[in-house]
């Protein structure tokens, strides 16, 4: 029997009750509270919010920028107590002055060691007069360019001093400018790549310390001990104000004849590519070669990857010696420097040729092989001068004639 299809629908079913699967999310209500003996009770269910802490984000910003002026005039009172330091006869050239440290760096070095002027009971007069290395090397021997002049024993037994130490600003921008003053003192490399002799540094002898303040003019600032600062760090060589204290010094070891220590222990170790051993170091400084292969490059290179160091000693003031000042302030006034010895021209060995030459060829021959060298000479120079140069500046000091000599 088939199946009967209901054709008609009823009303009812329409409007049947229709039953939820969910349940409605109920609105938040609050908890119910019940009071029994006295105790009020809430519902376990209810957590009761925690109040939210205040933040006052003022007064961390107050107290950071309070911090930073603290700091910037702290600055200030170091800069104005180290201006105390400077002399007015002091004349830098641009490149001194960008090899000074910044006030920071100095006053981390020497805050523990003197940070004011040492007591100096003498007229200003006498207190500032300056002299020349000249008359000290006349009056009191040794060298007129070298840092630690060696004195010989006829001079040593005339006036009895041999602690002279001489700084120049071009390579020490940091020596005391005015007496009494504290300073820093540089010394590339480590004791076992320098010399020996009195050239070294002796941090157990009090010096007495004259400081070159512009060409020609010296003047004694006091008696210094030595102590050892930290060297210069690689954070520090990689500062962009130390840019060309780093390129002068680099050029100063690859050519100067003091720098051949370090220029041999770079050479050796770019070629064993390891550090070398004491015994293979010496083995290497020990023959004739000066290693002047070694360029700045490789020079500022060692430095910045810290595998050469640059010793910084700091400079104290123990004392002043007034009647050796006012010996020398006196002699100097009347002190007449000796005659120079008149220089070779440059083409007296040509002159006597030529001359040699018109005895025994003619006056034609040498006029002819005059003319040829002249017009060679004119036509080098039209060459030379349409080339750009690079201006290179050069003090003029009597002082830079034996530089090869000079120690720093």
């Amino acid at each position: 029997m088939a199946p009967r299809i209901k054709t008609e629908v009823d009303e009812n079913d329409l409007f049947r009750p229709i039953l939820l699967t969910t349940v409605p999310k109920a609105e938040r209500t609050e908890p119910e509270i019940e009071e029994i003996n006295g105790h009020v009770i809430t519902d376990s269910t209810y957590c009761e919010r925690p109040p939210r802490r205040r933040q006052v984000l003022e007064s961390v910003i107050v107290r950071r920028i309070d911090k930073i002026l603290q700091e910037e005039r702290r600055m200030k009172d170091i800069g104005r107590r180290f201006d105390t330091f400077k002399n007015s006869k002091t004349k830098l050239t641009k490149k001194e002055e960008e090899m000074r440290l910044s006030d920071h760096i100095l006053y981390e070095r020497l805050k523990n060691v003197q940070l004011d002027l040492f007591p100096i009971d003498l007229d200003v007069t006498t207190l500032n007069t300056t002299i020349t290395r000249d008359f000290m090397s006349n009056r009191y021997g040794g060298s007129s360019v070298s840092c630690f002049p060696t004195i010989s024993e006829e001079k040593f037994r005339q006036h009895g001093y041999n602690d002279f130490m001489y700084l120049s600003m071009k390579y020490h921008p940091h020596a005391p400018q005015v007496p009494g003053a504290p300073g820093l003192f540089f010394q590339p490399g480590t004791a076992s790549q320098r010399n020996t002799d009195d050239s070294e540094l002796n941090e157990n002898k009090i010096y007495r310390v004259f400081t070159r303040l512009s060409s020609g003019i010296w003047l004694k600032v006091g008696l210094y001990e030595f102590g050892t600062s930290e060297p210069l760090s690689v954070e520090e060589w990689t500062r962009k104000d130390m840019k060309t204290m780093r390129d002068i010094w680099s050029h100063k070891i690859s050519t100067m004849a003091w720098g051949r220590g370090m220029r041999c222990s770079i050479r050796v170790r770019s070629q064993l590519g390891r550090e070398a051993t004491q015994e293979e170091y010496k083995e290497a400084l020990g023959g004739d070669k000066k290693f002047l292969d070694v360029n700045p490059q490789e020079v500022s290179n060692a430095f910045l990857l810290g595998e050469e160091i640059f010793s910084v000693y700091t400079m104290r003031c123990v004392g002043y010696d007034i009647e050796f000042q006012k010996t020398i302030a006196h002699q100097f006034t009347n002190w007449a420097p000796p005659p120079r010895a008149p220089k070779k021209p440059k083409n007296a060995t040509r002159v006597k040729k030529e001359e040699d030459d018109e005895s025994k060829y003619g006056t034609d021959t040498v006029t002819q092989k005059r003319s040829s060298r002249i017009k060679q000479k004119t036509e080098s120079s039209k060459y030379k001068s349409s080339k750009k140069r690079k201006v290179v500046e050069v003090e003029d000091d009597e002082e830079e004639e034996a530089e090869s000599e000079d120690e720093v």
